[in-house]
């Protein structure tokens, strides 16, 4: 290997032979055709929620996902899930009646399971004091309710909103690990104080400042002390330190000039850095919509791409990556990861990628962070006649170099 170039054309090959949570051969008759109707993706994407929440929210309403899932599972599954439909649940925007009818129910549910893993007597009881990984779920779901404040937050029952503030409470008892962590900390006192509740700003600005140390270029922090390259930039960091800042930032008047998010520039370099690694991982889709499987975390699928699919919903994509392109490269994902052969179960739960992949290329994640998967729905939170759904499908970046589409 001797340029670089010899060394992207490497990674685009490992990706269309070898994609996260799927194991399948090249495709042998080539790539298949560039349709150019954009009609059918957000249908597309509708049925996959559909078939995704329903079982982990008709368990939830009835506290009946102990039935199903064990230990942090129980709020880590309905968490993650709820972060990633929460604009979609959130939006008024007019949709097709079917589509209204599912959103209208899904609403609904969500704050029956809210209810109850909120509530001590419930036996789907989150039990946020259990440590880094009911932190890690309570920070999802505030990052949920933070997205979809309306529907998941002020329309929840006044005694299942004062238990939220108390199980959200229990996670203070526990010091974050120096690492993301530190963003679950930053994301749970975000929703206090949006909430109106009595908030740490210290946890805040600690996780901003030491996020600013951890900055190495590029679009990618440092996931602790020592740099690696996976998802985590993608999967948890930018996402979540723009919605912490989105939520400290609109206090009125801001907490104090002395904090990081009071410098003027703070927020705009922030989002600059996010999109600069949306580009990065946007060329990381192969021309058939497979990711290159490196750094761990097979288990999220295409929840690998929540930095990406923010940006599209904010509205705040680079200017080289077009609204259809990110459109029709995310759609072709779900298509690689979210329809193979064993994602689901007989009753429609999510099934680990990893029970089928060489034992050097999985690692077995919890049930729950399965459906961290639904981050790439996040755009269904734009109206339909926003140009993200309407533009015909084009090609995305691996597609244009290596599949034979025109730019």
């Amino acid at each position: 290997m001797n340029t670089r170039r010899d060394f992207v054309k490497l990674i685009a090959a490992a990706g269309m032979c070898g994609p996260v949570g799927v194991r399948a051969a090249c495709p042998a008759g080539g790539l298949p055709t560039l349709a150019g109707d954009s009609r059918a993706d957000r249908p597309y994407w509708i049925d996959l929620v559909r078939r995704i929440a329903t079982p982990v929210l008709e368990g939830g309403a009835v506290r009946r996902l102990a039935q199903t899932l064990r230990g942090p599972e129980i709020l880590g599954a309905p968490a993650c899930l709820l972060a990633g439909i929460a604009p979609w649940l959130e939006s008024e925007a007019p949709v097709p009646a079917e589509e209204e009818a599912l959103r209208q129910r899904y609403r609904e549910l969500a704050r029956q399971t809210i209810s109850s893993l909120v509530d001590p007597r419930s036996p789907d009881y989150g039990d946020f004091a259990a440590g880094e990984t009911a932190l890690a779920g309570a920070a999802f779901l505030a990052d949920a309710i933070l997205r979809a404040p309306g529907q998941l937050w002020q329309r929840l029952a006044p005694g299942s909103r004062s238990d939220a503030l108390a199980a959200f409470g229990q996670t203070r008892r526990h010091s974050p690990a120096f690492n993301h962590q530190l963003l679950f900390a930053a994301i749970v006192e975000a929703f206090f104080a949006r909430s109106g509740a009595p908030w740490d700003a210290v946890r805040v600005d600690c996780a901003l400042r030491q996020f600013e140390q951890w900055y190495r270029g590029d679009g990618f922090y440092s996931d602790g002390a020592e740099f690696r390259f996976d998802y985590s930039n993608s999967l948890v960091i930018h996402p979540m330190l723009l919605d912490v800042l989105a939520a400290v930032c609109a206090l009125d008047p801001p907490r104090a000039a002395s904090c990081l998010w009071g410098e003027l520039d703070y927020p705009a370099r922030m989002l600059t850095r996010a999109q600069r690694s949306a580009v990065v991982h946007e060329r990381l889709i192969s021309p058939e919509g497979a990711l290159p499987r490196f750094g761990g975390l097979p288990a999220y699928r295409s929840g690998l791409l929540h930095g990406l699919a923010q940006l599209a919903l904010l509205e705040k994509l680079p200017r080289d990556l077009p609204p259809a392109q990110v459109r029709s490269a995310l759609t072709a994902v779900m298509r690689r990861l979210l329809d193979a052969p064993g994602t689901f179960d007989e009753d429609n739960w999510l099934r680990g990628p990893w029970r089928d992949m060489p034992p050097a290329l999985a690692d077995a994640g919890a049930a729950g962070s399965l459906y961290l998967c639904t981050a790439v729905f996040l755009p269904l939170g734009l109206t339909p006649e926003n140009a993200f759904w309407t533009e015909p499908e084009a090609p995305w970046s691996a597609r244009q170099v290596y599949g034979g589409d025109a730019a």
